[in-house]
């Protein structure tokens, strides 16, 4: 049982390995539903890794920082892919994919600076925002060609990262697993 105890944290390091096995796979030509396999996996540890936290009451600070940052370096990775793997898909979403960069990297430099660390806040948004890349990838990496679902990701990281920049912007002090600016006002 003690093991149990520990599975949230080994879903978060094979997620965390996911990424450059993503690499790997494109060096060595692998097959677009290669990369939707190992998705959907990542995806699954992504969902799994909190479930089991809170149920086991080990949903820790760090543990919920490490979720957040192992999410955003497996997304590298997937960008990385996309770029590299499906160019004409990065080039028709540039400017949806530059201005997810921007206010992604805005917001991690922002909580930085307000906070001394990166935020945390676990939202429904993103929740949702995570459920789109799924599907938005997916279409990428099985048609080989990003069309309506892989735009509504992008739209739904936009809507998910200026969420978390106003979430950051009221809060006086960092707070992890904030589920919506709602909840964060009836908190105030």
């Amino acid at each position: 049982m003690k093991i149990f105890n520990y599975s949230p944290h080994l879903l978060l390091y094979l997620r965390m390995l996911l990424g450059p096995v993503l690499l790997y796979g494109f060096f060595h030509e692998w097959s677009g539903f290669s990369y939707f396999t190992i998705l959907l996996i990542a995806t699954l540890t992504d969902i799994f890794d909190g479930i089991i936290a809170r149920r086991l009451g080990i949903a820790t600070e760090w543990l919920r920082r490490a979720d957040s940052i192992v999410d955003t370096i497996f997304f590298v990775f997937i960008f990385m892919l996309l770029y590299s793997g499906y160019p004409e898909t990065w080039q028709r979403f540039s400017i949806g994919l530059y201005i997810i960069f921007g206010v992604e990297m805005f917001r991690i430099v922002f909580d930085h600076i307000k906070f001394n660390k990166q935020a945390s806040y676990h939202m429904w948004s993103a929740k949702l925002w995570g459920l789109t890349l799924l599907f938005g990838f997916s279409e990428v990496f099985l048609s080989g060609k990003g069309g309506l679902f892989f735009l509504i990701s992008l739209i739904m990281g936009i809507v998910t990262n200026l969420e978390g920049i106003w979430a950051s912007l009221i809060l006086p002090e960092w707070r992890h697993d904030v589920k919506s600016i709602i909840h964060i006002k009836r908190s105030l």
